[in-house]
C-alpha cells in the first residue's frame, strides 16, 4: 500500500511536468512557425498579367511583363526579382503559351522541353538534383545544379518548371557559389511565394508593357492601333500594325494599364 501511494505521489507530478513541458514545446514551435510566416510579411508582392504573383525582399527590385528577350518562346513574357546584392542574379520567370516552331518544331511539347533542359543540365553537372514539388499546389519539377563558367567562377542554379492550363512556366534563380549558404534559403522563400491569382484571366492576353517610368496611374496611357500597348505618357508613341486580335482586349482579361512599382504595365483590375 505504501509503495502504491508513493508511486501515485511521484506519478501525478511527473504527468503534470510532462503536460506542462509539451505545452511549452508546442508554444515554442508555434512561435517559431509564426516567425517563419512573418519573415516575408514586409516583402513586396509583384504581379504579372499572366495570372500569378511573387514576393521579393524589400532590397530587391521587381519587373513585370517585359517581352522575353529571346525568340525561343512564342509570346513569352518574363517577370521576376532583381537582387541588388551581387550574390544573387535575377530570379526570372518566363511564361509562354506556344513554342516557336522554327526553333522547337511543330509538335514540340512541354515534356519535350523539360527533357531537353535536363539533358543540357546533365552535361554541365552530372550531380544535379531533381525533385517533384508543388508550385502553389500545382505540380512542378525543381532542378538544382552548379554551373562552372571558368576562372573559379561557379554559380548555383535553381530552376523550377511547371505548366497550368495553357501556360508554361520556367523560374530560374542564379546564386554566387560563395554565398549559396546565405542566400539559398532566401531564394527558396521567393520561389515558394509564387501564387496563381486567376489563371482564367491569364489566358492568351497579348498586350505589351513598355515599363516606362511613372509615379501614378495618370502617367500611364494605352497606345498602339488596338490599344494593346501600356506605356508612359512621357515615352514616344509606339506605332503598331493595325491587325485586330481578340487577345488585345485587356478588359476581357480583367486587366488595366496603370503604374505599378513605378513602371507602366498591364495589371489586374482588382489591384
Amino acid at each position: 500500500m505504501h509503495m502504491k501511494a508513493n508511486i501515485k505521489k511521484i506519478a501525478i507530478p511527473l504527468i503534470v511536468v510532462i503536460i506542462f513541458g509539451a505545452a511549452v514545446l508546442a508554444g515554442a514551435l508555434n512561435w517559431k512557425n509564426s516567425r517563419k510566416t512573418d519573415e516575408t510579411g514586409n516583402w513586396q508582392t509583384y504581379q504579372s498579367s499572366r495570372g500569378f504573383s511573387i514576393k521579393c525582399p524589400v532590397n530587391f527590385n521587381g519587373y513585370f511583363d517585359a517581352p522575353n528577350d529571346t525568340t525561343a518562346y512564342q509570346d513569352g513574357l518574363k517577370s521576376g526579382c532583381i537582387a541588388k546584392d551581387d550574390g544573387v542574379g535575377t530570379i526570372e520567370i518566363v511564361s509562354w503559351t506556344k513554342f516557336t516552331e522554327e526553333i522547337w518544331g511543330k509538335n514540340f511539347t512541354f515534356d519535350d522541353f523539360l527533357k531537353n533542359e535536363i539533358e543540357i543540365i546533365k552535361k554541365s553537372d552530372p550531380g544535379f538534383k531533381q525533385e517533384e514539388i508543388f508550385l502553389d499546389e500545382n505540380p512542378a519539377v525543381k532542378i538544382t545544379y552548379t554551373e562552372n563558367l571558368g576562372e573559379n567562377e561557379i554559380r548555383k542554379i535553381i530552376s523550377v518548371y511547371s505548366k497550368k492550363d495553357k501556360i508554361r512556366y520556367h523560374i530560374r534563380a542564379v546564386i554566387n557559389s560563395t554565398k549559396k549558404e546565405e542566400l539559398s534559403p532566401i531564394v527558396e522563400k521567393i520561389i515558394s511565394s509564387f501564387d496563381f491569382i486567376d489563371s482564367d484571366l491569364a489566358g492568351n492576353f497579348c498586350g505589351i508593357s513598355t515599363l516606362g517610368e511613372c509615379s501614378s496611374d495618370s502617367d500611364c496611357v494605352t497606345g498602339g492601333c488596338s490599344s494593346e500597348i501600356c506605356q508612359s505618357k512621357n515615352e514616344e508613341p509606339i506605332i503598331t500594325t493595325c491587325e485586330y486580335k481578340d487577345c488585345y482586349k485587356a478588359v476581357n482579361y480583367g486587366l488595366k494599364c496603370g503604374c505599378s512599382t513605378k513602371k507602366c504595365q498591364w495589371r489586374l483590375l482588382k489591384n
